[in-house]
Order: C-alpha cells, then structure tokens, then sequence
C-alpha cells in the first residue's frame, strides 16, 4: 500500500544521500549539480515522511483519493532512486583508487542531471498535487458535490445502467480475435486516438462494447461510457453527451472534481452552450491541467449512428480527435457504429493517423459461426437445465445446432432472437424449437397480436383464424394514401407473392409416404385422424391448399414460373398425396385446371 511504498522510497532515498554526500567533498565542478540533486532528493524524501505520517496518524482518510496515485508514484520513484544508486555507488576499481588517496569522479555529465532533475520535479508535482487535491476535497467536497450535481447526466448512457443489465457480454472463448485487437490498440502507446469498429446491423456490435467497457472498468481504465439507443429520450441524441462524460470522469477521476466544478462556476450558462464549448471547458482542459499522472484512459461510445444527428456526429468525433495532444492523463476512444458512408459519420474528414477502424461483418464466416454456435450451445444449454426437460437426452442435437447456425448466416441478433423465442414463458421449449421456420418463417405471433386485439379478433383456440373487426383497418393497411408512414402500408401484391414463395418452399418439403404408413393401398378412411394431424400440420396444409391463389394475386416474375416448373417436375405427386390424406384432391384438380 502507500505506507510500504513510502518506507522503500525513504529508504533507497537515504542511500542515494549517503552516496551523493561522499562525492561532495572531492567533487570540483560538479558541487552546484550534487546539491541540486541532494536538495531534490531530499525533498521528495520528506514528502514520503509526510506520506508515512499521514498514513499511520489520523489522517490516513484524507488519502482516499490519491492512494493509487501515491502507490504508482513510489513504486516508479523506487526504481528511478535503485538504478541512480547502481551508478553511484563506487565500483571496485573506484574503491581501490579511494584507498591510494585518489578521488572520486562524479560519474553524472551535466546532462543527466538535468533529466534526473526534471524527471524528480515531474514526481514532487504529482506527490503535492496529490495530497492538496485530498485535503482539497475534505474542505470543497460538499460544494464541488453541488457544482457536479447539476451536471445533466443522460439516463441510460452507462455501460452499467440498469437498462442493459440483461443484455449479453461476449461468451469467454468467443470473438476472441477482435477483443484482442481492441486490447492491444489500447495497450500500445503509439496506437491512434480512435478505434471505429463497424459493422452491419446484428453483427454484435453492441455486445463487444459492453464487453470491452467491463473489462477497461476492471483493469480501472474505463473513463466513460455512452451507449446511443434511437428512440430512447436522452440517449438518442447528442444533447446532454459531453455533460454526461464529464459527469462520469469526476466519478472516475477525483482529482478531475475540482478542475471541473471550477469549470462550470466560471463559465455559469456552460450547460446551455454548444458541444464544442462544453467539450473544451468541462473535459479538454480539466485532463490537460490535471495533476501530472501518467495514466490511459478509454472512452467507450456505442452505436454513434443511433444519435439523431449527423451534424452533431460529425462534431463529436473532431472535438475527441483533439484527444491526441493530451500528455499526462491520456484519452482515447472506443466507437462503434454501422458502416454507414464514412463521410456522413465524418470518419474521413479525421486524418488517418487520427482513427484505426475494423468491420466487423468482414470476419470470416466459418469464424462467426463457431462463435454462433458456441453461443446456442451455451444458452439453450441454460434452458436445458431449467425443470422439466430430461437432462439425459442431448436436446438440441447436433444437426439442429447446425441448422440454426446455417439460418443466423453471420448474425448474433438472429441467434440471439431464437433464444429468447426458445426460452419464451409460455410454451415448452421444444415446441417453440419446432416452430421456428414454418409458413412464414416467423416465430408464432400471439404476443404481437395480444396488443392489437383493438382491431382484430383473436381467437382463443389458434387453428382459427384472426378476424379484422371492421375492414376500415384492411384499407388502412392497404391504401398508401391512407397509411400516411409507409412503415406501416402492406403491399398486397408484393405480400401475396411472398406467401407463394413460403408456400413452394414448404411443398418442396414433402416427400413420398408422409404419415409413415408403409402401406401404399390403404384407404384414407381407415388412417386415424390424429396421424394425419401429426405429420400434416397447419402450415402445409394450408400450402398445399392456397399456394395457387396467392400466385394469381401476386406480381410474379420469371423465376416464380421456374418455381412452379420446379414444382410440378419434382414434387406434383407428393402434393397430391398430402391432398388426399387432407380430402382435398378435388381441390387440386380444379387448381391444376386454374393453372
């Protein structure tokens, strides 16, 4: 701790005197450069005294904000006073001349004295600042507490705010590469000032920066962190963003509370004025005047293009770009974004030294689907072990697991989805693993249609189907003119050919002997019912009986006639035999006519 980094500073100190001293007498030109160094040396071991006083007396509490910055300063203080001594102290060859009554040679030119002077002035700043800035806060805290109190703080915008606690980190042993990347731009000291890693929407970019803001948070490295989120108040636009990082340094950096709160007492209307004002008086200088402690700090940013404005994304990233010329407590800056045109995000207006960017849909696909399928292995895993499934049976197989990883092609948002939709409260697991992919390819519906039941009439049993209450809302959905957003307008033709699609994907499918039966003259009449509802469920019954008329009212092209050709070249006879077993081949002869 501080004590035991005091005892070796004062320590090593008192040799390196001791040396200091015997070459003072024999010293001729170096007398001035000795008692410099001594009066330095001297003044840095009283202040470790002090250090030592402070922490065995009362007032070890008033340590509370610099302790770690004590530490670091004694640790480096410690090797800096050990390798001075190593060159003081006198070799054999030197003993042996001292005892022919030759002199000592001062071993240091002029030159090395300066640096070890400016080197030791560096910490003697840092050490006073310190403890000031601790007696500072006992006397200042309540009013510095008030200044920073009114520091607009965006609800949501931390990393650890309530909001994201359920959301997903990375998986230990996935995305392994990209998270070492991030790790080593920090680490390095020559790496640029930004790291823009982009990537297409549900490629995972949130849940790296989650990620990557425990672990800098962990190492205590994490400065700030801002997660925009469209559409959700304060975090969806730039507004409060300098206000909140600046409140969130303070927490983060106490030596920072004084410098910011002088900040917003100086400039008293600072949080109505501009992003680059606030960015300049709250954050760029309060870490250029900071207390010298040499320290790299990250700011984490996610989904910049979530914020509502271009313009002010434009500007964000010039006035952290400044960041670089920041010596003592150093900045840099974590952001992720979608690939939007570098230009509108105002990427390519920075220099390239400025940013290191990474795209993350880039990656190569075999690579995301390890870490996709380590992810479904993992949560249904989770599901697995909750009541009611055997714990005997693998559940999903193997093959299944493929299979979801082949549907998510590169996307954790899709795996991410079909886990929740597994996991869903009310239906068995495996149900709702059997769900995914049927006729519209979508998960079942009844929690979306719950909050509609104002326009539809939903059914309690679902083998019936859903009613509009008043065909004013089928002309809602239908007319563009109507449906004044076009998010909302149903293009019926465009729909229609779509459930043809479905439908032909469906009935491709079938296959000879769809009940299993084994006996190829059996009468219909003499299959039992629940059979033929097992093996035909809903969704192909209702392709096999309606894939024709949703052809004739959609806008087909080429390639639906192919799917027809397709069809009738290899799955005609199975559609015939799925149409028997559900009494509908007059059905398909007036449908073959139709076509």
């Amino acid at each position: 701790g501080a004590m035991d980094g005091a005892i070796a500073v004062v320590q090593v100190a008192g040799q390196v005197l001791s040396l200091c001293w015997k070459y003072y007498s024999d010293a001729k030109n170096a007398k001035s450069d000795i008692e410099r160094l001594i009066r330095n040396v001297e003044a840095l071991k009283g202040l470790f005294q002090d250090v030592q006083a402070l922490a065995k007396g009362p007032g070890a509490a008033k340590l509370v904000a610099s302790k770690e910055l004590i530490e670091r300063t004694a640790l480096e203080l410690e090797q800096e006073f050990k390798a001075l001594r190593k060159i003081l102290e006198p070799g054999k060859r030197q003993g042996i001349l001292k005892s022919f009554g030759r002199r000592l040679r001062w071993p240091l030119q002029k030159e090395d004295v300066d640096k070890i002077f400016q080197l030791l002035e560096r910490h003697k700043t840092t050490l006073i600042t310190a403890m000031n800035c601790d007696q500072m806060y006992e006397a200042d805290s309540q009013e510095q507490q008030k200044c920073l109190s009114r520091l607009p703080d965006a609800e949501g915008a931390a990393y650890n705010h309530r909001l994201w606690e359920h959301e997903d980190r990375c998986l230990p042993g996935t995305r392994i590469d990209i998270c070492q990347q991030i790790m080593d731009w920090f680490e390095d000291p020559k790496g640029e000032c930004i790291f823009w890693l982009n990537g297409m929407a549900g490629t995972g970019k949130s849940t790296i920066s989650r990620t990557v803001a425990w672990d800098l948070a962990e190492k205590k490295r994490l400065a700030a962190s801002f997660f925009f989120s469209r559409g959700r108040g304060d975090i969806s636009h730039a507004g409060q963003f300098f206000t909140t990082i600046a409140a969130q340094l303070a927490r983060s950096l106490p030596a920072l509370r004084p410098l910011i709160s002088k900040a917003i007492e100086e400039n008293f209307d600072i949080l109505k004025q501009g992003l680059s004002e606030q960015w300049k008086h709250l954050i760029l200088n309060p870490l250029k005047n900071a207390p010298a402690q040499s320290i790299q700090l990250v700011v984490v940013i996610d989904a910049l293009d979530e914020c509502d404005n271009y313009d002010d994304i434009r500007l964000i990233l010039k006035l952290l770009a400044q960041a670089k010329c920041l010596q003592t407590i150093r900045l840099r800056v974590f952001v992720t974004s979608r690939p939007e045109t570098p230009i509108l995000l105002g990427f390519r207006n920075l220099r390239g030294e400025a940013y290191q960017d990474f795209v993350l849909h880039d990656i190569p696909l075999s690579t995301v689907n390890q870490d996709i399928s380590a992810y479904f292995r993992n949560k249904l895993s989770l599901v697995k072990s909750e009541p009611g499934l055997s714990s005997s049976t693998p559940w999903p197989d193997e093959p299944t697991i493929q299979r979801l990883v082949e549907k998510a092609a590169g996307l954790f948002i899709y795996a991410a989805t079909i886990y929740r939709f597994i996991r869903d409260d009310y239906n068995s697991p495996e149900e709702q693993l059997s769900e995914i992919a049927k006729l519209l390819r979508l998960p079942t519906i009844s929690k979306t249609l719950a909050s509609l039941r104002s326009v539809l009439n939903v059914p309690e049993v679902e083998s019936q189907p859903i009613r509009l209450f008043h065909p004013s809302f089928r002309d809602f959905l239908l007319d563009p003119q109507r449906c004044l957003d076009s998010r909302f307008w149903i293009d019926q033709k465009e729909n229609h050919i779509n459930l043809f699609r479905e439908c032909m994907w469906i009935l491709s499918e079938l296959r000879q002997d769809l009940c299993d039966l084994r006996e190829p003259g059996v009468s219909v009449d003499d299959i039992q019912e629940n059979i033929i509802q097992q093996h035909i469920p809903a969704h192909i019954r209702y392709a096999c009986r309606y894939w024709l008329s949703h052809f004739q009212l959609g806008n087909a092209n080429q390639k639906d006639l192919d799917r027809i050709l397709r069809f009738l070249e290899q799955d005609f006879l199975h559609w015939l035999e799925a149409l028997s077993l559900i009494r509908g081949v007059s059905n398909g002869v007036l449908m073959v006519r139709a076509l």
